[in-house]
């Protein structure tokens, strides 16, 4: 399989994974108003920083050659913003704000690994 179809493997992957943490929120909200027992194994931290462990090591693996061709991209800024986004969902208290934080940052991902996907094909 040829390299850039790999990275394009990858950088798909990543998209599932951001559409997973988006789910993964949204849901988490419903489980915690319905079932505060089942939320709260579904809430874990440590869900969410293995997540981010996940989005950080694709992006890294995903975004390495675009970065060393290209030095700066436009993709390579928003997915940056993205996981920092996530990243800040880790710290910030529970509810709207770790919501708000953790879905923009996985769309904004998604939408960067979209690009560098379309930029190498």
């Amino acid at each position: 399989m040829p390299r850039s179809s790999i990275l394009s493997a990858l950088d798909r992957a990543a998209i599932g994974l951001s559409a997973l943490c988006a789910v993964h929120c949204l849901v988490s909200v419903v489980l915690i108003a319905g079932l505060s027992v089942a939320g709260t194994i579904w809430t874990d931290p440590a869900i969410h920083r293995i997540g981010m462990l996940g989005a950080v090591l694709l992006a890294a693996v995903a975004f390495g050659p675009t970065l060393l061709r290209e030095k700066l991209s436009r993709g390579l800024v928003i997915g940056l913003t993205g996981l920092f986004l996530m990243a800040l969902g880790l710290v910030v208290p529970h509810g709207w704000p770790e919501i708000a934080a953790t879905i923009t940052g996985a769309f904004l991902l998604a939408v960067a690994h979209l690009m560098n996907t379309r930029a190498r094909d």
